[in-house]
């Protein structure tokens, strides 16, 4: 019985836990202010999160240990503890 429970709830608690809305909403947010050249640069996104932004929003973000070719307007962070000191500001 617990299996059966299980199997039919796992694809809702899969979707509940599903970074979709925060990418569609990063989504809506960005696209009026993006520019072709722009990029994006990320601190701290997980092997599950980078490809799912890629998916979401169609930006391919350069990690911050990786030097990007050019400097980067965006940056996108895991959260608050992992942005670095400088001159960024939440969007």
């Amino acid at each position: 019985m617990c299996g059966v429970t299980y199997t039919l709830l796992l694809p809702w608690i899969d979707h509940a836990k599903s970074y979709e809305y925060v990418y569609m909403r990063l989504a809506d947010k960005l696209v009026p202010v993006w520019r072709a050249e722009d990029c994006m640069t990320s601190v701290g996104l997980g092997e599950s999160e980078a490809p799912t932004l890629r998916y979401y929003t169609q930006i391919r973000h350069q990690p911050i240990e990786v030097k990007p070719k050019t400097e980067c307007r965006r940056l996108i962070a895991q959260n608050d503890s992992t942005l670095p000191s400088g001159k960024w500001t939440p969007f």
